[in-house]
């Protein structure tokens, strides 16, 4: 099953247990990223940030002020998604209390190189 909302997908096991009972079992989840350049977009506006912010503080120790930026060399890094192996569905919850999963995470990392020119 894919639940692509996993503010959801509680609601959604213990819908799932209503209607079938205790022959339910959940052996595990895994948390997957569907749009990846989304994420990767998010995490290297992050990394240049801090690396404008490193930059601006290397710059002002030594006295300058950073210009424009010379060269980036960027790395990302998608990792496998890591699941997270959960009980059996008895635990899912109550009609009225739906089931508490935790999907486990996919991280998504860029790493910035950067060459800055300073005044």
């Amino acid at each position: 099953m894919v639940i692509r909302n996993a503010a959801n997908a509680g609601a959604i096991v213990s819908a799932a247990q209503n209607a079938v009972g205790n022959s339910l079992q959940i052996n595990g989840t895994n948390a997957y990223v569907f749009d990846e350049s989304a994420a990767e977009a998010t995490a290297r506006a992050q990394a240049i940030s801090i690396a404008k912010a490193k930059a601006t503080s290397y710059a002002t120790l030594a006295g300058a002020k950073i210009g424009k930026i010379i060269s980036i060399d960027e790395s990302i890094q998608n990792s496998v998604p890591q699941p997270i192996t959960m009980m059996a569905a008895s635990k899912a919850g109550t009609p009225t209390t739906p089931a508490q999963l935790d999907l486990g995470q996919q991280d998504v990392t860029v790493t910035v190189t950067t060459e800055w020119a300073i005044k």
